[in-house]
């Protein structure tokens, strides 16, 4: 389709709501600091009230540069506005028969690949990727063969994520879950004040923009807006 663009920015490893359109002003009404964004957000250990009160006050965290005549990669500070959050029940599910065996490379392959020196985005330390991130949110039920059952503590109406990897939490401790709506949207600015308050996020889903809600769609599902809905949510 001509003219389809994003209205706002979802990263590659967040999911959820993502509105698209071929109508400029309609992408400029929705992402107007009246229109209110909500995230579902999965956290590192158990969060606290105090990092609740933190977090609806504003912190101060790290954005990358605009301006056009400071140095590549350097960064300036932004205090967020203040915004709305919770602390968000759970229930146990259970996803069985998940395949999860990894092949073992050989001695010769371990030997060619190079270390990782970058730093990881989910925690920050350096030495490896995401994707292999101790802080990945699956809690390993049981084993047969390569077929794994895990159970996860997830909100009602959040389905287990396809790109979890697993995650012991005897061994990396436990997760928590809060429920955060913003009216902006700086560069990964949830993930940033998560990590500010303490809590690094895991898991990152948007559930709404404006008065048009996620609803249990599924991943890769597309459905059509009414201007109706467009109007509720200024």
């Amino acid at each position: 389709m001509d003219n389809l663009m994003a209205i706002g920015r979802l990263d590659e490893d967040s999911e959820g709501l993502l509105l698209l359109t071929t109508d400029g002003k309609v992408s400029e009404i929705m992402r107007r600091k009246s229109v209110e964004k909500e995230y579902w957000v999965q956290l590192h250990g158990q969060v606290t009230e105090e990092a609740i009160e933190r977090l609806q006050r504003g912190v101060e965290i790290s954005l990358p540069s605009t301006e056009q005549h400071n140095n590549h990669g350097s960064s300036m500070m932004y205090t967020t506005l203040p915004c709305k959050a919770c602390i968000l029940e759970t229930v146990i599910v259970e996803a069985k028969n998940i395949v999860t065996a990894k092949v073992q490379p050989t001695r010769q392959e371990t030997k060619r690949k190079k270390k990782f020196k970058g730093a990881c985005n989910k925690c920050g330390e350096s030495g490896h990727k995401a994707h292999d991130c101790g802080l990945n949110p699956v809690d390993l039920l049981k084993t047969k063969d390569d077929q794994k059952t895990l159970r996860m503590a997830l909100p009602p109406g959040i389905p287990p994520s396809k790109r979890s990897i697993m995650r012991d939490e005897t061994r990396h401790g436990p997760t928590s879950w809060i429920a955060l709506t913003i009216n902006e949207g700086k560069n990964r600015q949830v993930r940033r004040m998560t990590a500010r308050v303490g809590f690094p996020t895991l898991r990152l889903v948007r559930v709404r923009i404006g008065s048009i809600k996620l609803n249990g769609m599924a991943e890769g599902e597309v459905r059509g807006i009414d201007q109706s809905e467009i109007i509720q949510s200024i």
